[in-house]
């Protein structure tokens, strides 16, 4: 008795999976964008509290900054990918290796504008000012977009040539949740503060900046300056 119970434990185990994804497949193909939006959504979610506990380590979760990453990964992850597929589909018709190429180019095209427009959304979500966004888009900008290259152009090129088109979105998606986590770290590091005088570039040697722990202002810096200068 005890063995056809666990039995039938172990089938509604195995069966719960099966019924889920069958539930969401049946899904994807009566409301397709709503479920590829709420896809890119999870899994982008996801990936930020993935990064909060695992990577940075905080106490707590940043909720503002978590619904930052839902709202991207809704409206971009999942909608915009979905309509972006099939435009790709619909406008080349190329077979094979040939229309790989072409779609993984175009979609890589279209990421080097979609960077900086996540830095920026990323940003007012946070309540950064247009400086403090310029500032990171100008401090991270060209390194993410080589790592981004370095991950989806072969994602992609597998994902055009092998995945069925209704379920693109999905594998990309699945792609997102270690790019997500990655691209949310890089979103949310603090970019130092610059410091800048007009018409002025100094060098500094290492002892005026740890002279006892004071603070240096930049008018002691130039009277320094000054006075190392005369004879």
């Amino acid at each position: 008795r005890h063995g056809g119970a666990e039995s039938g434990a172990t089938t509604m185990s195995v069966w719960g999976p099966v019924r889920f994804w069958r539930a969401y497949v049946h899904s994807l193909e009566k409301r397709p964008l709503r479920t590829q939006a709420a896809t890119g959504g999870v899994i982008c979610g996801l990936g930020d509290i993935i990064t909060q506990t695992a990577v940075e380590k905080h106490d707590s979760l940043s909720l503002p900054r978590s619904l930052g990453m839902i709202t991207w990964g809704c409206l971009y992850s999942g909608a915009f990918q979905y309509c972006w597929f099939r435009l790709l589909d619909h406008k080349i018709k190329h077979p094979g290796l040939t229309g790989t190429i072409l779609k993984t180019a175009a979609d890589q095209a279209l990421d080097i504008g979609a960077l900086p427009a996540f830095f920026a959304l990323s940003g007012l979500w946070r309540g950064l000012v247009w400086e403090q966004i310029q500032r990171k888009i100008e401090k991270e900008y060209v390194s993410t977009l080589l790592t981004n290259f370095s991950v989806w152009i072969p994602a992609q090129a597998i994902n055009f040539s092998l995945v069925p088109p209704k379920f693109r979105v999905l594998f990309s998606c699945v792609i997102d949740l270690g790019w997500n986590t990655f691209l949310s770290f890089v979103a949310h590091r603090e970019v130092p503060t610059a410091l800048t005088h007009t018409d002025i570039s100094l060098t500094l040697d290492d002892s005026l900046l740890h002279t006892e722990s004071k603070p240096v202002h930049i008018k002691d810096l130039l009277r320094n300056e000054e006075d190392s200068q005369r004879p």
